[in-house]
């Protein structure tokens, strides 16, 4: 796996590390953290360049993972809501181990 990191604002930046060659393309950050740009600017760009790319997003919610697999994600992870179910999971865990040893 080749993993390449840069100014995702920058197309040229992008076609220089091979997007028009990438099977799958993922952003790990949420638009509150990108400046200048945002994952449905990234998903129109890779388009552009590589229509083929599975592209992988991050959200800041349900709603907008919905938008931004609209615009055309192949998936979209949004770890405010996905959290919760693993912190609930993790606490229901953490009961049953302080249960068991009372």
């Amino acid at each position: 796996m080749r993993v390449a990191y840069g100014d995702i604002s920058n197309p040229e930046l992008l076609r220089h590390h091979g997007l028009d060659r990438a099977k799958v393309v993922v952003s790990t950050i949420d638009d509150a953290f990108l400046r200048g740009t945002s994952n449905a600017r990234l998903i129109d760009v890779v388009r552009a360049i590589n229509p083929r790319a599975r592209i992988i997003v991050t959200a800041h919610g349900a709603e907008a993972a919905r938008e931004l697999l609209g615009r055309g994600a192949f998936a979209c992870v949004a770890p405010p809501s996905e959290a919760a179910s693993a912190y609930a999971s993790s606490i229901r865990e953490a009961l049953a181990a302080a249960d068991d040893e009372a």
